[in-house]
């Protein structure tokens, strides 16, 4: 019996249909972050852009477009809008309310891979007390759409992200 060698396309199909049944038949992964990785990994995807909201209470929060390739991020740019406190840093000196390219080492965590991150650690914190944690995803690609974090016992410490309009190259905004 000859094997035949599988062409990318191939095994990418192949690794979409092994994650698929592996959701299908809740085999892999017991929680929501690992079902939605698991729906990112089918989808074959290391390039996209998307944008962003990185909140920080009413100290900041910051719009982002990303572009990622191969994995890691090639473009990058920030809109800094001040909360009432009137302090922006976290991505150098981006004057307020006007949209700036930044070095995309200023966002190499901005991909989805890192996000799952995110929320697994977040997902570590659920059933705290008085921590609210949200997590929600992409029905479709599994990217993470809102990861959010509240201490409802501390004053000013809510942060939240949220990824909308992520886009593969040459296709439609999902």
């Amino acid at each position: 019996m000859r094997f035949q060698r599988r062409t990318g396309p191939q095994r990418r199909r192949l690794a979409a249909l092994g994650a698929l049944a592996c959701l299908l038949l809740a085999g892999c992964g017991s929680n929501a972050v690992d079902r939605a990785e698991a729906l990112w990994q089918a989808a074959g995807l290391d390039a996209y852009r998307f944008q962003a909201r990185d909140f920080h209470s009413v100290w900041c929060y910051y719009d982002l477009e990303v572009g990622v390739r191969g994995g890691q991020v090639v473009s990058g740019y920030v809109t800094a809008n001040p909360g009432p406190a009137q302090q922006c840093g976290h991505y150098g000196d981006t004057p307020f309310g006007q949209q700036v390219a930044v070095d995309p080492g200023e966002l190499a965590d901005w991909t989805v891979p890192h996000l799952f991150d995110v929320a697994r650690s977040l997902a570590a914190e659920q059933g705290e007390p008085n921590l609210d944690i949200t997590l929600e995803f992409d029905s479709d690609l599994g990217y993470p759409t809102r990861l959010a974090r509240d201490n409802e016992m501390a004053y000013d410490d809510d942060w939240f992200i949220t990824v909308s309009a992520l886009e593969p190259p040459g296709g439609a905004a999902q």
